[in-house]
């Protein structure tokens, strides 16, 4: 009865590893809730919006001045930035 029990404890913890490893392979394919950061088909002075940088798109060139709300598709001016290589603002959204 003892050797049973042990294998049927033993059963049981090995099942729940199967489960937990198959749960673990499967979490990055549901998207919201992968680490991977969004992409968004916008630019601001050649740097492409994404979820990592979307509350301060430009923080070394133009702090503060470029945000980006992608509930809303807005994307916030508040200050002056100048871009020689072409347009600021790309989007294809």
């Amino acid at each position: 009865m003892e050797t049973t029990r042990k294998h049927s404890l033993l059963g049981k913890v090995l099942r729940g590893g199967a489960v937990l490893a198959m749960a673990a392979m499967a979490l990055p394919m549901i998207p919201s809730l992968s680490a991977e950061a969004a992409n968004y088909e916008l630019y601001v002075g050649g740097v492409q919006v994404t979820d990592t940088n979307k509350r301060d798109i430009l923080p070394s060139d133009a702090p503060g001045v470029f945000s980006y709300n992608a509930s809303t598709k807005t994307l916030t001016v508040s200050g002056d930035y100048t871009y020689d290589y072409g347009p600021v603002i790309e989007s294809y959204i």
